[in-house]
């Protein structure tokens, strides 16, 4: 029987025998959003948990991390929707008072031509930041009651208003990415990322768990202690469209989102198998083997001992 896997921005194609029991388990097929547009606009005028943006002080400047291209955030459809209400709210902002700081954490910083596939062309006189954790200018901004530094970029830390875009999926100790995470790990130092990981083996810090994660819990103490306030995360479908949109508090909108992405993605284990062929859904998920090797953690839950 010929079997399909998703590979890169392509597929491979597994033979395997006719006479061998295969199940195949792949994420739900859920509808998108019919107007993702729409849906963000309402949802920046009924945030979660936070004053909207007309209800904050006037802000001097502002600071909005994106993520690298390892993920797929629809950044070109809702960057421009995020700054044309920045712009609406307060027009007497300076335009280069707004800094977009684009964060992979431990990834090489994003060069010219990967900010020119990710980032909108017009981007309306804004400062572009590409985050480098080894070598980019940080804050101190206090430690964690985990022992962790909080040293964030100082083009993002330096701003008077601080908003985090990204996706929420399941990752393998943190429990969910999203909330602060693009902050905390995307534009932070080297130093602080390594003391927050180093809590992987620690009982908890497991895939969709964030109830006792001490990962995630650093991070969220962390996200607050750098002042993050307004978080915009999204789920998507297979096919990469938004299937759920959030925004408000970055703790409410990552409870929130993991919760919906559970229910959207979320397979019942049965039992477990000899043999696990996993692909972790092709481009950009497996687009360096760092990433790609994320597909291991939960085919290592299901495969019987020995497999």
């Amino acid at each position: 029987m010929l079997h399909t896997i998703k590979y890169g921005t392509g597929s491979i194609n597994v033979h395997l025998p006719d006479t061998l029991p295969v199940d195949v388990f792949t994420p739900r097929q859920v509808p998108p959003l019919a107007n993702p547009t729409a849906a963000f606009i309402k949802a920046l005028d009924m945030p979660e948990g936070c004053p909207r943006l007309g209800d904050m002080a006037v802000p001097k400047s502002i600071a909005i991390a994106l993520p690298d291209e390892t993920r797929p955030f629809p950044i070109k459809l809702l960057l421009p929707v995020l700054l044309e209400k920045i712009f609406s709210t307060f027009p007497d902002l300076n335009h280069s008072e707004v800094r977009i700081v684009v964060g992979g954490g431990l990834h090489e910083a994003p060069d010219k031509a990967q900010l020119k596939r990710i980032l909108p062309q017009d981007l309306c006189g804004c400062t572009v930041v590409s985050h480098d954790a080894q070598n980019s200018p940080m804050r101190h901004m206090g430690v964690t009651s985990r022992g962790t530094p909080v040293e964030i970029n100082a083009a993002y830390a330096d701003a008077e208003l601080k908003i985090v875009m990204g996706m929420v999926d399941a990752h393998q100790f943190a429990g969910f990415t999203g909330g602060a995470k693009g902050v905390v790990v995307g534009c932070a130092s080297a130093a602080m990322i390594a003391k927050n990981h180093s809590m992987l083996q620690s009982a908890g810090a497991y895939a969709g768990n964030i109830e006792g994660n001490p990962v995630r819990e650093d991070l969220n103490e962390a996200g607050a202690i750098a002042g993050v306030n307004l978080a915009v995360n999204v789920a998507l479908t297979p096919d990469k469209k938004i299937a759920a949109l959030f925004v408000g508090d970055p703790q409410k909108v990552m409870r929130s989102a993991s919760h919906e992405t559970r229910n959207l993605y979320g397979l019942k284990q049965t039992k477990h198998y000899d043999i696990v062929i996993a692909s972790c859904g092709g481009s950009p998920k497996d687009i360096c083997l760092y990433q790609a090797q994320k597909a291991l953690d939960p085919a290592r839950h299901i495969v019987s001992p020995g497999g």
